[in-house]
This record gives structure tokens, sequence and C-alpha cells, in this order.
């Protein structure tokens, strides 16, 4: 249901459930009083297991209404009774007793009488109260993160109180920034909205006055603290948030790039004048290490957009409310990317009869997301195996295009070796670097054949400790000898033969487990787009037969 449409939801049904964070209990109390209460002249009683009796909330004060609405044995079956017998008018408010209805099957025998009997008084209390003229209203208010029982879903209407959107954000802000009497012409209102997006109200306030009172020389500092307290906050909350993902290219996979650069055209206010609508997402399909996590990344990048990673043994552990909180929270921080690693493992699958054992009310309420949200965010989901997602998520729709990132191939190898070993020695950087032809074919087609991003990686790392390990020993030995200067800086130059030595002491994962990567391959590449181009460099193998001999395509085969 939409916040929006709550006024005329509870006028229609007279009960309805709310759920909000623990936080901002109070900010949506003050609101019930003032958009649903003020509106109708009525007042707002609140009752909660603390405190146990029902109190009239006015703004800035709660008051106890100890004679007429207190429940005669101060338990939760009579405070239930007490409102179906209730003539008062008013909104109730009774927080978090869907906690209290929401037993396991293993529960005791009282807690599972006590759990039907008011099952069925809320029932009965929303036939009554919705057929009748009264102006009684009935809130459940959640703060704890519980459903109401499935039986009552259906019949018991439930809305999110929703994040700020930019404009709040700014009204918010504004009520902080007057406190501190800070000039609001000094304030970088996009940095603002980027550092506050995402938090509830009371959030926002907090980390606003706790960054103005620690950094109060500068405002710009203040902004800094903000988007620091919401990073640590959305960690706590296992989402990784990462306003500037620290990486600029990944090697090879031309095709993806391509694709990544259409997507950000769709994005252009050209494509908004056509009334294009937003890209989706896209999956990322294929063996360990191969480069899709990097992708991700430099996706973001190019976008120009926050990253945010959710983490998905988290999504399995929280179930359903977990999941519904993580999409609230990701709309709200739009623009972004949102990356689900390792995706497949939402939906393991039995190995004796195939079939998805993943919570199904995950995968529905994650399809109706993907298939019908229309926020500024960008779906990346990596996966080793196609075949492991439920069909329904691999369908038109869901997301826009499926990619295979395969093991790359030669000219993709050199590319991926040059990324790394340029950021040691800066002569990778330009064209084929310091190696020549001969040096660059045995690397490329003898020491790393099959070879996989990750570790193409490792080669250029292990090569390089290799050489700084052997010249800081030599660094020592002329400073005992007092032939060298102290402050000379250690140079690194990576030859190709250190690369090939250091590549024959890393076992590839295909070389490993090479069943295992072939049923990668065969289970997914077929299914999907090809992330790279054939390659046609001089690096490339030639071609041949099953005996391995060459075939010349120039050949005339007649």
């Amino acid at each position: 249901m939409n916040w929006l449409d709550l006024d005329l939801l509870i006028e229609t049904v007279k009960v309805v459930s709310i759920q909000c964070s623990a936080i901002e209990q109070p900010n949506t109390l003050k609101w019930i009083n003032e958009k649903l209460a003020v509106t109708r002249n009525l007042p707002v009683y609140v009752w909660n297991y603390g405190q146990e009796v029902f109190q009239i909330y006015s703004a800035g004060s709660i008051q106890k209404i100890w004679d007429k609405f207190k429940p005669a044995n101060e338990c939760l079956i009579d405070v239930v009774n007490f409102l179906l017998h209730c003539q008062e008018p008013g909104i109730f408010v009774i927080e978090n007793l869907q906690f209290f209805i929401n037993v396991s099957p293993q529960a005791d025998s009282l807690s599972r009488e006590n759990a039907l009997k008011i099952n069925d008084n809320l029932r009965t209390i929303f036939n009554n109260w919705r057929l009748s003229q009264s102006p009684k209203y009935l809130i459940l208010l959640s703060t704890m993160g519980v459903d109401l029982p499935s039986h009552l879903i259906n019949l018991i209407p439930e809305v999110w109180k929703p994040l700020p959107n930019q404009k709040q954000i700014l009204l918010i802000a504004n009520e902080v920034l007057d406190e501190f009497n800070v000039d609001k012409n000094t304030i970088d209102l996009n940095s603002l909205t980027l550092a506050a997006s995402g938090l509830t109200e009371e959030e926002i306030k907090t980390g606003l006055r706790l960054g103005l009172k620690r950094c109060s020389t500068k405002d710009e500092d203040a902004l800094l603290f903000l988007m620091q307290y919401k990073i640590n906050l959305l960690r706590s909350l296992n989402l990784e948030f990462i306003p500037k993902p620290e990486i600029n290219s990944f090697g090879g996979l031309d095709l993806l790039k391509k694709a990544f650069i259409e997507v950000k055209n769709k994005y252009s206010p050209e494509a908004r004048a056509s009334n294009l609508p937003f890209p989706k997402g896209c999956l990322l399909v294929g063996p360990p290490g191969t480069g899709k996590s990097r992708a991700l990344k430099a996706c973001a990048v190019l976008l120009s957009f926050p990253l945010v990673m959710l983490d998905v043994g988290t999504i399995v552990a929280g179930g359903l409310k977990f999941l519904k909180e993580m999409l609230l929270r990701v709309e709200a921080l739009e623009p972004c990317v949102i990356g689900f690693d390792e995706f497949d493992k939402l939906f393991a699958a039995s190995n004796h009869s195939g079939e998805d054992i993943a919570n199904r009310q995950i995968l529905g309420t994650l399809l109706t997301w993907l298939q019908e949200k229309k926020s500024k965010t960008y779906v990346i989901a990596t996966l080793n195996r196609l075949k492991s997602l439920p069909p329904e998520l691999t369908r038109a729709g869901r997301f826009d295009r499926k990619f295979y990132v395969g093991l790359p191939q030669a000219i993709e190898r050199k590319e991926i070796i040059q990324l790394h070993a340029s950021r040691y020695d800066s002569r990778y950087a330009q064209k084929d670097g310091p190696l020549t032809e001969s040096e660059w074919r045995t690397l490329l087609n003898n020491s790393t054949v099959n070879f996989s991003g990750g570790e193409l990686e490792a080669v250029v790392e292990r090569a390089v400790n290799k050489i700084f390990q052997k010249a800081l020993a030599e660094k020592r030995q002329k400073k005992l000898a007092r032939i060298a200067d102290e402050d000379n800086v250690i140079t690194l130059e990576i030859s190709g033969s250190d690369l090939i030595e250091a590549a024959q002491t890393i076992h590839s994962l295909y070389s490993i487990d090479p069943d295992r990567i072939i049923a990668i391959q065969n289970q997914s590449k077929y299914f999907c787009e090809p992330s790279s181009s054939p390659d046609s460099s001089k690096y490339a193998p030639p071609i041949q037969t099953f005996w391995g001999q060459p075939i010349s395509i120039s050949k005339n085969l007649d």
C-alpha cells in the first residue's frame, strides 16, 4: 500500500498496520496526530507493552488517562477486548502487537491460545468498525520489523513509512541548519542530498547535528561527517555503500563496456525527452575470478553513481522483512548501482529434486520489485551458474540483458596484465610495454592459458613482490657498505621473465577443477550474450584440429 493513500485507507477500512523504524516512532506519532487526528478533530490514544496503559497523545507531551482507558488486568487480551467494547471516538495506536500475535507452532499452548483470542478479536474489530459510522480508528504500529500473521495480512492493509525524498531532505536539513545558525548559501545542496539520502528523518538530524558540532569550522566537513555517518549506519544494516568506487577500468570485455555506455545513454536528458524507460539491470554469469565484480564497480564509475552492495547471505538469514527494508533503503539512495554478488546463493537448489527451495516470498518480492521499479537504480547481479536461478528471474522484464563473462582470451590477458603492471611500472601503460612480441606470445599462449582475471592479477603481484624483496635486500646491503643513499627510492621494473616465472608458481582454478569450469561454461555460455569479441589479434592462438594440427583460414577447402 502507498503511504500517500493512508488517509483514504484508514477512512475506508478503519484498521491499518504501519511499519516504521524504532527511531522514527516519535515522528510517526506526530504525523498521525497532525495528518489524521487534527483534521478529524479526534484525540490520539497510544498503548505499548512498556507503559501498559492508554495515554492521550498531544504535541510535545503524552498524558496518561488512567480512569477511562486503563485495561482491567493490564494484559494484551484485555487491551483488545477494551477496544472491542469501547464507545469513545478517537484514533487508537497499539505498538508492536504484531510481535505478540506471531507465535511459532513450537510455542506453549497458553501463548498460542492467547494469540488466537487476540487475532479473533482483531478480526471482529475490523469487521465491526469498518461498517460503523462512529469515528473510531485503530493503527497497529510496528517498530520491531514484525509483520501481521499471514491470515491477517489480506484483511488488514499494511503500509511502510517512506524515507524522505530530496525535497523533504532539504526541509529537514534546514531545520537543523537553523539551530546552528548556518548560512544556507554556503551549503552544497547536491552534496547534502547525496549524504542524507537513504536515511530516516531522525537519522538525518542526528548525523547532521553531530557533524556540525564536531566540524564547526567548516560546513563541508560536516557534510563529509554526515556521509561517513551514513556509510557506517548502512554497514550496520549489512549494506555496503561506496560513494565513489576506486576503479577506472577493467581489461578486455569490450562488448560489456559498450553495453554499459548504452546504459549511460539511457539516463541522458535525450533519453528522458524520448520517454525511454530507465534501464533495469543485467546479469553477469561466469566462472569465479573472471572480473564480474570489477566490472560491476567500473559500471558505477562510468555512470557516476554510488555503488550499493547487498549481502546475499544476510538476505537469506534476514528473510522477507529484511529484504523489504533493504529495498526501501536502496530506492531512497537513487541514483545508484545496486550490486548482488554471488546472486545464485540466494536460490539454492536441492541436489535431489533440482527444485528451488528458497523462500518463495523473497522470490516474489524480488520479482515484483525488478519488474515494477521505476527509480534511477541499475541492478547488476553476478553469479556462476545461470541455471541455479529460478526461470522467473531470467525472463525478459526482470533484467535487460544477460552476459557471459568467461576466461579471458589472449589479447584480454595482455590488457589485464598491462592494467595491473602499470600500477608499478609505468612502461606497461604505453602500447605493448617493455616486452617483446616473442615474450608476450610465451606469456600469453604458454604460461597463462586459461588463467582468470584474478589469477593474472596475482601473477603480477607475485612478480612485483619478488622484484621488490630482491631490490630491498640489495639496498640494505649497499647501505651497510655505505655505498648507497638511504633516501633512494626502489624502482620496480617488471620483465617478461619475471612474469613468466611468477605464472609457473600459480595453479589456475581451471587446472585444478577443469570439469567444474567447463560445466559452468556449457550451462551459461550459449544462453547469454558474449561479453567479448572474438580474439583476432596477433596474439590469438592458431586454430587447430582435434589432433593439434594448425588450420589455415585462407586455405582453399575446395
